[in-house]
């Protein structure tokens, strides 16, 4: 496992915003999310095998890539998603703009759980919808969703939320219970829920993750937003997938990505992305040992030195 993770990858000047856009070369870089150890070596032969066909012009995303997403939430959540309900993308942040695009209008008031992902803020801000925030609560070193706050903000007319599970940066890895209490309460007052589960696969712990699309049977509202590039340190390659149950708006949204002349997966990124949900599971259970020993040893030397 240690040859796998401890590797010595030097990535400084290769035009890496982690590590070339520091302001200090004293410093860590502990304020974006990618690692410093090659992807899985199932991924890399994929990649250098696409590479070595020597002409990268158009191509389209095979059904392939839509199998492997449904069979990866099945193995790997135990969750149900028809392949249908897919729909490839070039980055989970465009596809929350574009979803807020289609459900809300100017001057519209979006709920987010702070403290949250910046780009959360940017999102909902710059084309001109309001941020209304439901704090999380922290208790006992923990933090909980305000569930009472939450339902008064629903009953007042919010009509989009973006639940981040699991959430970024408190670290919290959502209970069944939490995320149905939300799924409830957003049914009940006819609220869209956009939720972010891009980090669904790190987890340090015994707990396991609970996606969004274990409630799309009994609520359609909900659009679920994904990429396999924190699991598999894949974000340069823009690949990024939306699952959108409901038929007419993701129909819209087709339509949306079309007349705006978006990008897709390049065929790095949906074939990477193929390989890794097909073949990947072994290396990302590795992978979740090895920030589980990493997060260990910090808080011993932490408790010890500081």
């Amino acid at each position: 496992m240690d040859n796998l993770f401890n590797g010595n990858i030097n990535r400084k000047n290769s035009n890496v915003i982690k590590w070339d856009r520091q302001k200090s070369e004293d410093s860590l870089p502990f304020w974006i999310a990618d690692s410093d150890y090659p992807t899985a070596p199932v991924v890399l032969d994929e990649i250098n095998r696409v590479a070595s066909i020597g002409a990268y012009g158009y191509n389209y995303i095979p059904d392939e890539f839509k199998d492997a997403v449904t069979k990866w939430y099945k193995k790997r959540y135990n969750s149900n998603v028809d392949k249908e309900w897919v729909v490839p993308t070039s980055g989970v942040i465009l596809e929350i703009r574009l979803l807020l695009d289609l459900l809300t209008k100017k001057g519209d008031e979006v709920i987010i759980q702070t403290p949250v992902y910046h780009c959360f803020h940017q999102v909902i801000t710059y084309p001109g919808r309001k941020i209304v925030e439901n704090k999380l609560i922290k208790k006992n070193d923990t933090y909980e969703m305000d569930y009472e706050n939450l339902e008064i903000l629903f009953s007042g007319g919010c009509k989009v939320m973006i639940l981040c599970s699991p959430h970024n940066p408190v670290g919290r890895v959502w209970k069944k219970e939490e995320v149905e209490k939300v799924i409830s309460l957003a049914k009940k007052y006819n609220v869209f829920v956009i939720i972010d589960e891009i980090h669904s696969d790190l987890i340090v712990g015994d707990r396991k993750f609970v996606s969004g699309a274990d409630f799309i049977n009994e609520y359609k509202n909900i659009a679920i937003c994904n990429a396999p590039s924190k699991t598999f340190n894949l974000a340069g390659l823009c690949t990024a997938y939306t699952i959108i149950p409901d038929e007419e708006l993701r129909e819209r949204f087709n339509l949306l990505v079309k007349n705006e002349f978006l990008p897709s997966p390049t065929v790095f990124g949906y074939s990477a992305t193929i390989k890794a949900y097909n073949e990947g599971d072994e290396w990302a259970d590795k992978q979740n040992e090895h920030l589980k020993k990493n997060y260990l040893y910090l808080k011993e030397y932490i408790n010890k030195e500081l």
